[in-house]
Formats: C-alpha cells, structure tokens, sequence
C-alpha cells in the first residue's frame, strides 16, 4: 500500500503545473451561474489536490475557478463539484481528470466560492471547461 502512495503522488507531481509548486496563488476567478468574482489571494489550498482519483461523476452542477499564480502569467482552470466532493481538471495530453478532496481543500472552494450559485450540470466534462461570454473568460 505504501508504494502505492508513494507512485500516486509521484504521478500529482507530474500532473500539477509547476507553477503551481512552491508560488501563491494571486487570484481565483470564480464563476457560478450568478455570475463571477475575482479573488485575490484565495485560499492557497485550491490549488492542492489529495489524489484520490475517481471517475467521472454524472452530470452536476459546478463551480468554474480559474487560478492565476503570482509571479506568472499562465493560469489554469479547475471545476469544483461541491456535491460530490471532487475537483476536476485537465491533466497530460488533454485527459480530464477528478480528484475527490479532503476537508481543507473543500472549504477553500467553499470560501473561493461564497456567494456564487452554481452552474447547471454541463452536456459533457469538456464542455464545462469551455467558458461562456458571460463567464469566466
């Protein structure tokens, strides 16, 4: 069981932009279907992962969170899926991939997200990463 650990954490650190190791985050835009809202300086942990990877959940609803790193130019967008409890992103070679989180990282999102509703269940995963003119571009 531990080299299991030790390889899916070996694999986090492939997948994770290295931006993302070892900067703050500046800014998280948000975005529900209420609108967005752009934090600046969210909570560090919504860019963490616990890598507990899961499929694919059925369609529901989610949170869109574009991340912008402090001292970078490149962001990269993250889907929270408050109901189940998992985080979803785009990994290596365009795979779109869904962490279940902890604790700690599910109150980042909700505190990144206060007030924001979130968006209808996405015809698809690849579909919700695409934003709407309204939202969050």
């Amino acid at each position: 069981m531990r080299w299991v650990s030790i390889g899916i954490a070996v694999i986090v650190l492939a997948l994770v932009p290295t931006t993302a190791l070892g900067k703050e985050i500046r800014s998280a835009t948000v975005c529900g279907a209420n609108g967005c809202v752009v934090r600046d300086h969210p909570p560090q942990a919504i860019a963490m992962s616990d890598a507990f990877y899961t499929l694919a959940p059925a369609r529901t609803r989610f949170i869109r969170v574009r991340l912008q790193m402090d001292s970078d130019s490149r962001a990269w967008t993250v889907l929270w899926l408050p109901r189940e409890r998992l985080i979803a992103y785009v990994g290596e070679g365009g795979r779109i991939l869904f962490d279940r989180v902890g604790s700690q990282i599910q109150d980042a999102f909700r505190t990144a997200a206060r007030g924001r509703t979130p968006l209808p269940a996405p015809s698809s995963w690849a579909a919700a990463f695409r934003p709407r003119a309204t939202c969050c571009t």
